[in-house]
């Protein structure tokens, strides 16, 4: 199968742009922004490959043609804030894309582009690191959750957020005798009496259960799950 080659631009005052060198025909492949390139001159290319979220460097010049990638670096890189992502894909389907996206959201900042350039080239040891930080705390705060009786858990594949059912503490009681009626409730009820924010599963269309987020030290982990399990298991 054939492959294009490709290269990373930087678009000052534009959004981050992958696109393929040598090649103007339609199987080339192009990364592009979140909205269109304005017409600032291109910095010069490189062919530093971006990574996968295992830290293993990846480039789009392996790519079968035909294949759309859509992603982004808040959660490998630790960059939720900065409200960047990419795509890549057929130079065609990029171009369109990027008229509609032009039209509909503002442009990230020019920094923003950078760092994230910066992330994607960049030594990608800390993305290994990370990830296996990460995974101590899932399997940590499953394990916890699920020695909650009455829990259900599943383990969790991606981002850093454990989603467990707490549907069986629905409509019991706390100790001034109000009952618990969903989800909610019991969530304004968690945060008040046990110090711990969750966040509302109806939110997410799963009425019962409730979002945990593991972007947090161990300990934090151990205290917060302590105090969960204290907390249900006082409603009666």
């Amino acid at each position: 199968m054939s492959r294009s080659r490709t290269a990373l631009l930087i678009l000052p005052l534009a959004a981050l742009t992958l696109a393929a060198c040598g090649s103007d025909d339609e199987s080339s492949s192009t990364v592009a922004p979140t909205v269109a390139p304005t017409e600032a001159p291109a910095a010069p290319a490189s062919d530093a490959p971006a990574a996968d979220a295992s830290g293993v460097g990846v480039s789009l010049a392996e790519t079968p043609l035909g294949t759309i990638l859509v992603d982004g670096v808040s959660k490998t890189y630790a960059m939720t804030g900065w409200r960047i992502g990419y795509t890549a894909g057929p130079a065609p389907i990029i171009k369109a894309m990027a008229k509609v996206q032009g039209q509909s959201t503002s442009n990230p900042t020019h920094l923003a582009q950078i760092a994230t350039v910066a992330a994607l080239t960049g030594p990608q040891e800390c993305v290994a690191t990370m990830r296996a930080a990460f995974d101590e705390r899932r399997k940590a705060i499953v394990a916890l959750l699920r020695a909650i009786p009455g829990v259900a858990c599943r383990e969790p594949k991606g981002a850093f957020y454990a989603f467990p059912d707490l549907g069986a503490f629905i409509g019991r009681h706390n100790g001034e005798g109000q009952p618990i009626k969903d989800d909610v409730a019991l969530c304004d009820w968690l945060v008040e009496h046990a110090r711990v924010a969750v966040v509302p599963g109806s939110g997410f269309g799963a009425a019962g259960h409730v979002r945990l987020s593991y972007a947090c030290s161990m300990d934090n982990i151990k205290l917060g799950l302590g105090r969960l399990r204290e907390a249900l298991l006082s409603l009666r």
